[in-house]
């Protein structure tokens, strides 16, 4: 079981890409990130601005930056929010935001959505506290999974997720459905 809480004043220290994109991101192995301090609202905005994320990573360069070199398990400080790629869902974001819990703090739509045909979204989950080891975001990963499948039991997501040296694309286009709640976990 997933506990829930509710903080809209929570802040998100995450990797934000130099570069965004209207649509999808076609240059993943190119990408630069630095850490940003958001709230969920930051957050927010970033998405629909068509930015990439990632979590926190030791090995920087000089310049604050890192890429997939530096985006190791190993290399890996620490996060506050899970992220779970959800592809070719049997049911639409806004059916799957209506009926699984709990919600997650944020749910938007891929620019590779296609409502009915390719169901492509993201759920982000945003914790209280940090995590600061690829085994319990794995474990984490796990609770959440099985907690939405009791809802929602045909439930199947990308297994790129599982790990903590993922990234995850924002949404540009203006084909995003982006749903929000205040909820930590």
């Amino acid at each position: 079981m997933v506990m829930l809480m509710t903080n809209s004043g929570i802040q998100i220290a995450l990797g934000v890409s130099t570069t965004h994109y209207t649509g999808k991101c076609s240059e993943w192995g190119k990408l630069r990130y630095t850490t940003h301090n958001l709230d969920i609202n930051g957050l927010v905005e970033k998405i629909k601005q068509g930015y990439c994320f990632t979590h926190t990573f030791n090995s920087i360069s000089a310049d604050g930056t890192w890429g997939c070199k530096e985006k190791t398990i190993k290399n890996f400080k620490s996060t506050n929010t899970i992220f779970i790629d959800v592809d070719n869902s049997s049911i639409t974001a806004t059916n799957f935001f209506a009926s699984v819990s709990p919600q997650p703090t944020i749910l938007y739509t891929t620019p590779s959505n296609i409502d009915g045909e390719k169901n492509r979204f993201r759920l982000i989950y945003v914790y209280e506290c940090h995590i600061t080891d690829n085994e319990t975001y794995r474990h984490e990963v796990a609770k959440i999974s099985k907690s939405i499948q009791a809802s929602i039991p045909d439930f199947i997501f990308d297994s790129t997720s599982v790990n903590v040296s993922q990234q995850m694309g924002g949404n540009g286009s203006e084909n995003c459905l982006l749903l929000t709640t205040q909820n930590t976990f």
